[in-house]
């Protein structure tokens, strides 16, 4: 009896989790998923994301092109908003 309360905690447990991986914002497909992944690559808290900060999370040359419009090597509040996501990474 003690065993199947065990393996239905259990089984409670795991439907939860995915239940919550399920709720969870995708960076990139709303404004609270787009800060959120702004605030983890802006290492340096000054608001705006430099091209080394965005390689660190990103690797996609062409991304940061499109996400740079006015080529001036950093991101500001507009081009963040324009859809930041997490894409392949260097590893080093």
């Amino acid at each position: 009896m003690l065993r199947f309360i065990v393996v239905l905690a259990l089984g409670a447990l795991s439907v939860a989790a995915v239940a919550d991986d399920k709720v969870r914002v995708t960076p990139g497909t709303d404004d609270a998923g787009t800060r959120s992944l702004a605030t983890l690559m802006d290492v340096n808290r000054d608001g705006v994301i430099s091209r080394e900060e965005f390689r660190r999370h990103n690797a996609d040359r062409a991304r940061w092109q499109a996400l740079d419009r006015n080529d001036d090597g950093m991101l500001d509040a507009a081009e963040q908003a324009t859809g930041l996501r997490p894409g392949p990474r260097i590893l080093r």
